[in-house]
């Protein structure tokens, strides 16, 4: 999935005067493909906040307790490089939470979503059904926690673990495709389906990498025996 650049152009036209920073900025959301979009808003106001808009302080004299406002933002010198979408998402999550002074827990899991899963065995299969030594076995299924997503994320090493609210909010619908060969089962894929319209609209492998050939195979495959579109230009 791509960065929507229009939205986001949007949301940050009004603090647009350090075109340099912000470029730096864009450029980290184009390297993180796997962060859900609703995140970006919020993103970029922390940002701004911390690095642009001074804070206030407070001080006691004989009128009173009066705020007064410094000339200094929090983080004047914030810089998004080297920053990964967890530690970052954490960061605005408490920042929202200093604001709001609110208690939000974490979403702990939701229901499944009415779209079947997918088994697809390559190969032969033993006497007792089970596939042979040599075959291939094609799992896709719905990751239905906040956990299972921190643990695909870890294991496939990007930020699907940020689709949590979309998940429990049901706009969103996140798989894993793994592949069993022997006794050994591989992650391969997180699939996000967008469920008003079940419409597969990204695909990615480990560290962001697209889709084989193959595995874009698999995929068609079920979305066909499950009725779901696939994103025009999805790679």
């Amino acid at each position: 999935m791509h960065v929507p650049f229009l939205v986001f152009a949007i949301n940050v036209s009004d603090h647009f005067d350090h075109d340099a920073f912000w470029q730096t900025v864009i450029r980290w959301f184009i390297d993180h493909p796997m962060l859900d979009r609703v995140h970006i808003g919020p993103i970029v106001d922390f940002i701004h906040h911390q690095r642009f808009v001074p804070e206030q302080v407070f001080v006691n004299d004989r009128i009173g307790i009066e705020p007064i406002e410094s000339t200094q933002p929090r983080q004047p010198n914030f810089t998004i490089r080297g920053r990964t979408p967890e530690t970052l998402m954490r960061q605005v999550h408490r920042w929202h939470t200093q604001l709001a002074g609110d208690n939000r827990v974490q979403v702990a899991s939701w229901s499944p979503s009415s779209i079947e899963p997918f088994v697809l065995i390559e190969g032969s299969l033993s006497e007792n059904k089970s596939p042979a030594q040599n075959a291939k076995k094609w799992v896709i299924r719905e990751l239905l926690s906040t956990q299972s997503l921190v643990t695909e994320g870890r294991q496939l090493k990007h930020c699907v673990a940020s689709y949590a609210t979309s998940c429990e909010r049901r706009h969103s619908s996140i798989w894993t495709m793994e592949m069993e060969a022997g006794n050994k089962t591989t992650k391969m894929l997180t699939i996000e389906v967008r469920l008003l319209t079940r419409t597969i609209v990204q695909v990615r492998g480990k560290l962001n990498r697209l889709q084989t050939d193959k595995e874009k195979s698999v995929i068609e495959r079920w979305a066909a025996a499950s009725k779901l579109k696939l994103q025009v230009g999805i790679d």
